[in-house]
């Protein structure tokens, strides 16, 4: 899982319970990307060392 990278377009209930998830299968949070019209919702992801990108466009380009 080295060179994974998964990306998240919106950060909702099942977004959030998605993430939860992937950290606990082993995924370091540093492998996901996160964007959202509301940035304020990716502020305690980012925390956790999470990418958040101001555009969906810059999350698929580097996701994709």
């Amino acid at each position: 899982m080295k060179n994974l990278k998964i990306g998240f377009i919106g950060i909702g209930n099942m977004a959030n319970a998605i993430i939860g998830g992937v950290l606990k299968s082993g995924v370091p949070a540093e492998q996901i990307s996160l964007y959202d019209l509301f940035p304020e919702k990716c502020e305690s992801l980012r925390a956790k060392g999470m990418t958040v990108y101001r555009s969906a466009q810059e999350l698929t380009a580097e996701c994709g």
